[in-house]
């Protein structure tokens, strides 16, 4: 009974893989379509965007790890483990103050300052998430890769909506380009395989 169970498991383990790959097609292409119609927005500045993007991989890497600290705010927004590792509390608190104050106080609000946090703040949960959910076998690590292909889609979901504030990003439009142009990858990749 216990090796059906194993074998089970193994077996889901190497189906979440096969769902990764392909999902990382679309991945992929979702990504590079979030960034060219970032380009396209008009005082986005995609420097600012990656400079926000490094800043966090920076710090972790050469000066302190801060995902105690991260996990503590994620536990006081958020209880439910699901919750608590899919959403980036703090990007929806910088989303609501973005969104709230300016027409608040009645002033426009620094849009690289906003594009900067958003980009630390989304690399910082991604950063977390990855050091957080990881496995010590090679199984484990088939579903590490599939949980973290779908909390990143679900994250640039949420930077999308967050860039939607300063910019008007058009959510809608890159996820349905990016969903066919990965579908025609899949679908290349598929006609080289067996051709």
């Amino acid at each position: 009974m216990e090796k059906q169970e194993s074998r089970i498991k193994h077996f889901l383990s190497f189906l979440n893989f096969i769902i990764f790959l392909l999902f990382s097609c679309f991945l992929i292409k979702i990504t590079q379509v979030f960034i060219k119609n970032l380009k396209l927005q008009e005082g986005f500045k995609l420097w600012v965007f990656f400079l926000g993007l490094s800043s966090p991989l920076i710090f972790y890497t050469f000066v302190a790890n801060l995902n105690n600290i991260y996990d503590k705010i994620q536990r006081f927004f958020f209880r439910h483990t699901f919750l608590y590792l899919a959403i980036p509390s703090l990007l929806i608190v910088l989303w609501l103050g973005y969104f709230i104050l300016p027409k608040v106080l009645e002033k426009d609000f620094n849009k690289d300052i906003f594009v900067f946090l958003g980009g630390t703040i989304f690399m910082a949960h991604l950063i977390f998430v990855a050091s957080g959910s990881r496995g010590n076998n090679l199984f484990s690590f088939f579903n590490y890769l599939f949980i973290l292909s779908l909390l990143y889609t679900l994250n640039l979901i949420l930077l999308g909506v967050y860039f939607n504030i300063g910019f008007n990003l058009p959510l809608l439009n890159i996820l349905t380009d990016g969903i066919k142009a990965g579908g025609m990858l899949v679908r290349s990749i598929w006609v080289e395989i067996f051709s």
